[in-house]
């Protein structure tokens, strides 16, 4: 279980998180889109990993990050 903010320093309280960058988020989840992994669209959501994602799921939404990061 995780979720992604766009800030360059710590989370850790609701202050530093009304700071993180949330169209920078929007770009990253319409990126991955492009890549064919669908994320909520929004950082206050949750992300989870399951354990019927197979070693190449995690793989290929590993490359899509590097893709959509750039």
């Amino acid at each position: 279980m995780m979720t992604l903010f766009f800030n360059p320093g710590p989370i850790n309280s609701w202050e530093t998180v009304a700071k993180s960058d949330r169209e920078g988020f929007a770009r990253f989840f319409h990126n991955m889109l492009d890549e064919g992994v669908y994320l909520l669209p929004s950082s206050f959501e949750t992300l989870f990993v399951s354990l019927v994602h197979t070693k190449a799921d995690i793989e290929r939404t590993i490359e899509a990050v590097r893709n959509s990061l750039k």
